[in-house]
């Protein structure tokens, strides 16, 4: 049986004290996205009257950090169950949230809000104009540090004046989970009272791929994948995709992407046509580019997924973390896949770990 600890601190990242006496604990990490962190213990007037929002949060798992990440306390409540029992609950998000307590606070066609490049660069000016350096004082998260850019992922256009700045890193690696390279974005920190804002390419933190030297192979045969699925999705393939740009009736600017390959694959009803609301962009380069990133993830698939379960060689921590990209195989299918999010959970007499599993490839 694992041994979780909650360590707490003051929000200005001052030392409070460690928490060990949890009846209950339900830890959750999540790649693009919030994780959050819940936990109970009896209830005791002096810890209770002691939270406060913002109060720093470390989950530790047999003496070791989890998750790369912070959670900061938002809600508590106080409670008696049927049994008359009483316990505290809390809960936490982890630092992605901060990405939600920012906007694009810049209008329609500014430099800020109308950007074109590399998504991954695109990603941490965004986290620099709305959160890190290059915002104004009142609008900087302390201790924030975005990562240089390296241009890895590829060159898209995209507005996005006075939205919410979580949605639209959302929105940037969505673009890329077609492409060859993806991209993805992550704002993580161990170290109380700092926080980095980094992209990836491919994965969050180890390459345990079938093609690389320390590969982790899953699947049915090795015991160490459970309710294996492979689907083939093809109910939603486009083979021609027109996109719209900014304009009215006859003057507004159409672009058009075609796949002929895919049409006479599928004759006599291969042609497929849908459209894409472009008028986000102004070029007509960039209106041909929403179009063709619209055939491209249009494209028929194969996805293949299943529940990761600890075996010898295959153990959480160990073996495998949150972030890492492994291959697994299901019905004859070998797809790479991220390990997209890890869920803990644990209370006096047991422990779960789940772990979400999911790759696609094109047909």
């Amino acid at each position: 049986m694992a041994r979780f600890e909650v360590k707490r601190y003051w929000s200005s990242g001052e030392w409070i004290d460690v928490i060990t006496a949890m009846h209950t604990l339900n830890a959750t990490r999540v790649v693009n996205d919030i994780g959050k962190l819940a936990f109970s213990l009896p209830y005791c007037p002096r810890f209770f009257e002691s939270l406060e929002k913002g109060q720093q949060l470390t989950l530790w798992r047999n003496g070791n950090q989890q998750f790369r990440t912070r959670y900061l306390l938002q809600d508590w409540r106080a409670v008696t169950a049927s049994t008359g029992e009483r316990m505290t609950e809390v809960m936490a998000h982890d630092l992605n949230w901060l990405l939600t307590t920012r906007i694009i606070a810049n209008y329609a066609g500014s430099p800020q809000a109308d950007k074109t490049g590399a998504v991954d660069d695109m990603m941490k000016v965004i986290a620099r104009e709305n959160a890190g350096a290059l915002a104004s004082i009142e609008r900087r998260i302390e201790g924030l540090h975005v990562e240089p850019d390296e241009s890895l992922g590829k060159s898209i256009s995209k507005a996005f004046a006075w939205r919410n700045v979580l949605r639209v890193l959302q929105e940037l690696s969505d673009a890329t989970m077609s492409d060859l390279v993806k991209i993805y974005f992550d704002m993580n920190g161990e170290t109380v009272g700092s926080s980095v804002f980094s992209t990836h390419a491919d994965f969050l933190s180890e390459d345990r791929r079938a093609s690389s030297a320390n590969r982790l192979l899953i699947g049915e045969q090795f015991g160490n994948l459970r309710g294996a699925r492979a689907e083939w999705l093809l109910s939603e393939e486009a083979t021609a995709v027109y996109a719209g740009g900014q304009g009215t009736e006859a003057d507004r600017i159409i672009k058009l992407a075609v796949d002929e390959n895919r049409i006479e694959k599928g004759a006599p009803y291969g042609r497929v046509e849908i459209f894409k609301d472009a008028r986000n962009v102004e070029t007509e380069g960039s209106i041909q580019q929403q179009a063709e990133d619209a055939l491209r993830e249009a494209k028929p698939k194969i996805r293949v997924s299943g529940r990761l379960v600890e075996t010898e060689g295959c153990r959480y921590d160990v073996d495998f973390r949150w972030g890492d990209f492994v291959t697994i195989e299901a019905y004859g299918k070998y797809v790479d896949c991220l390990i997209k999010a890890v869920g803990l959970s644990a209370d006096p007499h047991s422990e779960r770990i789940d772990v979400v599993l999911e790759g696609e490839v094109n047909l």
